[in-house]
């Protein structure tokens, strides 16, 4: 058995106790022999400094790129997928910064839902927090972690998504591919404790932590909110107003719902995000006990 556990990486030295939070779990709960590929995306000195020190870690030379978001997440998943079973790898396993294992046997788990009609194990949705693949599934097709433009477009495609409830994000084009196969993919169960507040934190086959989203501060741009008002004002003066009043009246909106609506919600999304990572890492050990219910 040899595992390859991927992770893209991009954050500032900030958030270095959740990097050592994430090594750590990592180290203290992997009992099969693995190496960390990861993509140094966009790293402060000391989280290099952190990775490169690690022993299991791998830190490739990759080809860069100027995509952005789940784009730029696929184009470098992919790269180190591929040099992974180039390397010999049996399995690989995406991971998140924010997502790791919280129990001895995670890896076992994972395998353990393998079969020959199911080559892939996931989240809930196909998240790429977890995703194991295995090794002749991966090589005998090589699926894109993202579905390309026009396959995303057809109706076969469109109906899987909506069948097993996953948007298409990096990682969809693996599921895809199962279904192409005539094959099957199974889900870690959400096993966080209910009743107890989630801050987003969830827990995944009683082995996996994942705060969703914890590192991705979404873009301070229009809101749906703001960029539907205007539409939805101009269709109502559509036949009150002349177009040059209603042209101006967009311009005018615009930025007025961004100022006042977008940028709070953004600082609140900040401070909320702030105040969970200090919540969670003033006692890591605690905090994900609780999400797990004491287990």
């Amino acid at each position: 058995m040899k595992l390859a556990i991927l992770v893209v990486y991009r954050l500032t030295d900030d958030l270095l106790p959740l990097l050592d939070l994430h090594l750590a779990r990592i180290a203290r709960h992997t009992t099969v022999p693995y190496t960390l590929y990861g993509a140094a995306v966009s790293l402060g000195e000391g989280a290099r400094q952190r990775l490169s020190a690690q022993p299991h870690v791998v830190l490739p030379e990759l080809v860069g790129t100027t995509a952005t978001d789940k784009h730029e997440h696929a184009h470098y998943l992919e790269q180190l997928t591929q040099l992974a079973f180039d390397h010999g790898a049996d399995h690989v396993v995406t991971l998140h910064l924010d997502s790791f294992p919280i129990a001895d046997g995670w890896v076992e788990t994972l395998l353990s839902l393998l079969s020959p009609r199911c080559p892939l194990v996931t989240l809930t949705r196909g998240s790429t927090a977890c995703l194991l693949v295995e090794r002749d599934f991966y090589l005998a097709r090589r699926p894109p972690y993202l579905l390309p433009d026009d396959v995303l477009a057809e109706a076969d495609c469109q109906a899987f998504l909506r069948a097993v409830n996953a948007p298409a994000h990096s990682g969809a084009g693996l599921l895809y591919a199962t279904h192409q196969a005539g094959l099957e993919f199974r889900e870690l169960p959400d096993t966080t404790v209910p009743g107890q507040p989630t801050w987003r934190a969830r827990v995944f086959g009683d082995v996996l932590f994942h705060w969703a989203a914890a590192v991705r501060q979404p873009p301070v741009g229009p809101s749906t909110a703001t960029a539907a008002a205007p539409e939805a004002l101009a269709a109502t003066a559509r036949t009150l107003l002349p177009a040059s009043w209603r042209r101006a009246l967009r311009h005018l909106l615009a930025p007025l719902l961004h100022r006042h609506l977008d940028l709070p919600r953004q600082q609140a999304h900040e401070a909320w995000v702030a105040g969970t990572y200090a919540r969670m890492m003033a006692d890591p050990e605690a905090f994900i006990e609780r999400q797990r219910g004491g287990r």
